[in-house]
């Protein structure tokens, strides 16, 4: 199976929306990953993706970063924050889109696609996961 992955830094997903619509209606991606939403979860444009088809999932807050992931295919296995805490920045977010792991990370300005994922990857991901929570909190 072939998938058309993207990724974009919005700087307000509000203020570009028109553009990503646009884009998404010619391009067809089967994922697009978006940093700098700047905004709140309440706030968040989900109506316009869902009703070309997308489904959409969204870390956000006010004014500042903000991470999304907008897809053809139903997102599983989702997870909004890194470290599970409530004050965490909203930089983070990750899911399963068919077999494929997602990660999107608005540190690195990438996105992360692992193709072909094996249980070792999930295992070896959850280890970095439970040390670095450790490391935090020591």
């Amino acid at each position: 199976m072939t998938m058309k992955f993207a990724t974009f830094n919005t700087n307000s997903i509000r203020a570009r929306l028109p553009i990503i619509k646009d884009w998404l209606d010619r391009e067809g991606p089967d994922v697009l990953c978006v940093q700098e939403t700047k905004v709140q979860d309440k706030d968040f444009p989900a109506d316009p993706f869902e009703e070309a088809g997308y489904h959409v999932i969204f870390k956000g807050q006010k004014s500042y970063n903000g991470v999304a992931i907008i897809s053809k295919l139903p997102p599983d296995d989702i997870l909004l924050n890194l470290y599970d805490k409530e004050d965490e920045q909203a930089r983070f977010i990750s899911a399963r889109i068919g077999d494929i792991p997602v990660i999107r990370e608005k540190g690195t300005r990438q996105i992360i696609l692992v193709l072909k994922v094996r249980r070792k990857f999930c295992q070896v991901f959850t280890d970095i996961r439970i040390r670095t929570w450790e490391f935090v909190n020591t």
